[in-house]
């Protein structure tokens, strides 16, 4: 990712890697994955927040609900986290995926 917001003050033109772990996979309604700051070779960065993130596909008539939960251990890791822009980075990655679930 690198942060194209001018909004963002230090954050931006920064680039930062991320590292999924996956810890459960229960096909096909769901899986838990941990969500790391890393850098280009998979280092995870400590400093940074820790989100345990949850995917959940909910059948509802006759259409899918994905239902996305993250988890931070406190109140200042979620505020540090949406200062860095998870919510434009969040919105952006599922317009995409809407997107291509429409091509599909």
């Amino acid at each position: 990712m690198k942060c194209v917001d001018k909004n963002q003050g230090e954050w931006f033109n920064q680039e930062s890697w991320g590292l999924m772990v996956f810890e459960q996979v229960e096909k096909p309604s769901s899986f838990t994955y941990k969500d790391y700051f890393s850098d280009a070779d998979g280092k995870i960065d400590e400093t940074l927040p820790i989100m345990t993130i949850t995917v959940e596909f909910v059948e509802e008539d006759g259409k899918t609900k994905l239902v996305n939960r993250g988890v931070v251990e406190s109140k200042e890791q979620l505020e540090k986290l949406v200062n860095m822009g998870m919510i434009e980075g969040l919105t952006s990655t599922l317009d995409k995926l809407e997107k291509f679930v429409e091509t599909k």
